[in-house]
């Protein structure tokens, strides 16, 4: 059971084709301040979240990008403070309790609220201690604190249980009672918010992939480091980058003294070169504010058609050393960049390869994302022999780890379904879908052997 509310009288949508339900009283306000006091698990978060409250206020923000006439806003403070009903606060918490009241078998949480005629004056979010919450798409439907929190702020905002009207309503809809692996806010809930409040004046974006990077060691032949990346939907501007001197500030032992940057099509054609960044653009780039700090740095900006590209870094006259290769999206409203790919010599210790990427918001972003080595045999000479494949959040803890992409049954289904299945049962793999943030994926072998690998990140949305 998702929740329970105070009763109210329920009006059913009469749109055709959809079937929402309100619960009469709703904000005649253009904000809704809510107090978030949850506070932080003592577990890292499946899908990225670096807590309970970062978690709740993404639930907020994804409401937020359908409405128009209000908007949540939040605040946060100490889970010890309590709450109290009535109190002129709308708060967010965790509790044994409804405000005196017990909770119901199997209820996961309780939205109270309290009004004036249709005015909404306050509501309360309790959820329950008794839950073993987590939250991911892998936790099971009624662990999943976000999912959760999705349906209970629909409440807060006048929403009901379309399912529970007689005759039921029958779309899918995250304020159905019941609880079900969606995940995400459906047509019907933007339906129905926008019965209360509008629609936005600007359409909501969703999620995507942005500034994507690989750290690896740039050798000489095919120990050079390769990054392939998708343009997909409509022709944008990216940035292309690469860092070799810089990353000395860093404390990156072995950095590329003189970096050059190949672009081609997918057809293998060379589009754009460049060695050192000021080389050509050097004003276009400035204004990107991306510009690299060092003058032997490379940099290609670019506007780019649907399609496959590949950026070939090496070292110029031959050097070799440890290099960052960086994708820019600097349009993020237009089209996309995904499946993101980067090939290079994996060695171990600090020159074991990382590759980064921003997921940006508020929606989460379905995403599977592979470690391959011994997956290459037969298409570049000395494969990494095994692989393990960690994808850590912007706080450097481990959310998800992989060491032979059939060893997690979970991710694996999600692997097959997408058709991404490595070659190998040694390559890594594994499916997430992650909350807005930056995220580091490390590509290394588990027995510290050596050898060429390629660490991808698809976008399956």
């Amino acid at each position: 059971m998702w929740t329970a509310v105070s009763a109210g009288t329920i009006f059913v949508s009469l749109e055709p084709g959809y079937g929402f339900v309100i619960e009469g009283p709703f904000w005649h306000t253009s904000t809704v301040p809510m107090i978030v006091q949850l506070g932080t698990p003592s577990f890292v978060l499946p899908d990225g979240f670096l807590n309970w409250n970062v978690d709740a206020e993404n639930a907020m923000a994804q409401w937020n990008e359908h409405m128009g006439g209000t908007q949540f806003t939040w605040t946060e403070a100490d889970p010890s403070t309590g709450a109290a009903k009535m109190d002129g606060r709308n708060s967010v918490l965790f509790s044994n309790n409804a405000f005196g009241m017990g909770f119901g078998r199997d209820t996961l949480a309780v939205t109270v609220f309290e009004s004036s005629g249709n005015v909404m004056q306050e509501a309360d979010v309790v959820f329950s201690t008794a839950v073993a919450w987590s939250s991911g798409p892998n936790v099971g439907a009624g662990k999943d604190f976000h999912r959760v929190a999705l349906h209970e702020l629909g409440h807060v905002l006048g929403l009901d249980h379309p399912d529970q009207v007689n005759p039921p309503q029958k779309q899918p809809a995250i304020m159905d009672s019941t609880v079900s692996s969606l995940n995400a806010l459906q047509a019907d809930d933007i339906a129905g918010v926008q019965s209360l409040y509008g629609p936005p004046a600007t359409p909501a974006i969703g999620s995507r992939l942005a500034n994507i990077s690989t750290r690896a060691l740039v050798g000489t032949g095919d120990n050079v480091l390769i990054a392939g990346f998708v343009v997909a939907d409509q022709t944008k501007q990216l940035l292309n980058r690469v860092l070799g001197p810089t990353l000395a500030s860093f404390g990156v032992p072995g950095p590329l003294a003189d970096p050059v940057l190949n672009l081609h099509n997918g057809a293998g054609d060379l589009i754009f070169s460049n060695d050192n960044w000021k080389d050509s653009q050097q004003s276009q780039i400035q204004q990107t504010g991306l510009a690299p700090n060092n003058n032997l740095e490379s940099a290609i900006l670019a506007t780019l058609a649907p399609g496959s590209y590949t950026a070939i870094v090496s070292g110029n006259g031959g050097g070799t050393g440890v290099a960052l290769v960086e994708v820019y999206d600097l349009q993020t409203p237009i089209g996309r960049a995904s499946n993101i790919s980067t090939r290079g010599l994996v060695s171990t210790g600090d020159n074991v390869m990382i590759a980064g990427f921003i997921v940006q918001g508020p929606d989460l972003k379905n995403v599977v994302v592979r470690g391959i080595g011994p997956g290459l045999q037969g298409q570049v000479p000395s494969p990494l022999p095994n692989t393990t494949i960690e994808l850590r959040n912007s706080q450097g803890q481990l959310v998800q780890s992989n060491t032979g992409w059939q060893t997690d049954s979970i991710s694996s289904a999600f692997v097959n379904f997408y058709q991404l299945a490595p070659k190998s049962a040694q390559d890594s793999a594994l499916y997430n879908q992650l909350a807005p943030g930056s995220y580091t994926l490390i590509l290394k072998s588990p027995t510290n052997q050596t050898g060429i690998g390629l660490v991808e990140v698809f976008d399956v949305d």
